[in-house]
């Protein structure tokens, strides 16, 4: 869900720390870092860190999206 919300409302600026080279496999990590209420929904920012295989971390970035009210808990509103 959150990838769906992040590809029509969100922003990601990643930078990588050293190369990604072909046949690795690298994961892709978020941690919440902040929300804030919008009109039409939730500001959900998070910090992202990349690894490939070896644990060893590739990229580090920041991402943020507007959560549509639809998404967020009755409590959230």
């Amino acid at each position: 869900m959150l990838a769906e919300v992040f590809n029509h409302t969100g922003t990601v600026d990643l930078r990588f720390l050293r190369p990604v080279r072909p046949g690795d496999t690298i994961t892709f990590t978020g941690k919440v870092s902040g929300t804030s209420k919008e009109a039409n929904g939730a500001k959900v920012s998070v910090d992202i860190e990349v690894t490939n295989q070896k644990g060893n971390t590739t990229g580090v970035g920041q991402g943020s999206a507007i959560v549509p009210n639809a998404f967020l808990p009755p409590e959230d509103l």
